[in-house]
């Protein structure tokens, strides 16, 4: 089913669907997908609009995994002793976190910001409003904030038999896969028409 809420300066879509796969490639594991169509239009000052998923039983110990660009992943650890602010990382398309028995994958259509603070979390930044510079180069705020449409897509998952015992070793499953190139490369289907005088 389709589920939208909305305000004034944003509306949110969810879409849910299941898939399940009972061929020998996938040893009959399940997978849940929603997809969130999320449309803001921040424009007040000194504001950032995150969004939190959280999976309350997978436990990842503070590992999650992002993609360099669609196609190889960087791992990070989560440290306590370090501001919020140097553990997001950039998320050209995936973030994904993992126990023993699920992976929990959010795909997005356009890089974002993203984070894992807590166990079982996954922060992504939509939006941001900056009144003042902030020192990172721009010499000046962010204020040139436009109405924004970001698409996630979130997969809840088996962890994959195969996986080694190597925290650092992280690749997508075969589904996800075929999520990330559904979500990225749609299928764009074109016709022709005859103009008749």
């Amino acid at each position: 089913g389709i589920h939208t809420i909305s305000t004034h300066d944003w509306k949110r879509t969810v879409t849910f669907f299941h898939h399940s796969n009972d061929d020998n490639n996938n040893n009959g594991a399940n997978e849940i997908v929603l997809d969130f169509i999320y449309e803001t239009n921040l424009q007040t000052p000194n504001e950032e609009w995150v969004v939190q998923y959280t999976v309350p039983k997978l436990r990842n110990k503070g590992v999650f995994h992002t993609d360099l660009n669609g196609f190889n992943y960087d791992t990070h650890h989560f440290r306590d002793d370090m501001p919020i602010q140097s553990q997001v990382f950039p998320m050209p398309t995936l973030a994904s976190i993992e126990d023993s028995n699920k992976r929990f994958t959010v795909l997005s259509e356009h890089s974002q910001g993203t984070s894992s603070l807590k166990e079982g979390q996954i922060l992504i930044w939509l939006d941001r409003r900056l009144a003042q510079d902030d020192d990172r180069g721009l010499g000046q705020g962010v204020t040139d904030n436009v109405p924004t449409r970001t698409r996630l897509r979130i997969i809840l998952e088996d962890t994959p038999p195969s996986k080694n015992e190597d925290e650092n070793d992280f690749t997508i499953t075969p589904f996800c896969r075929q999520m990330w190139e559904q979500l990225n490369h749609p299928l764009m289907a074109f016709g022709k028409y005859k103009y008749h005088t």
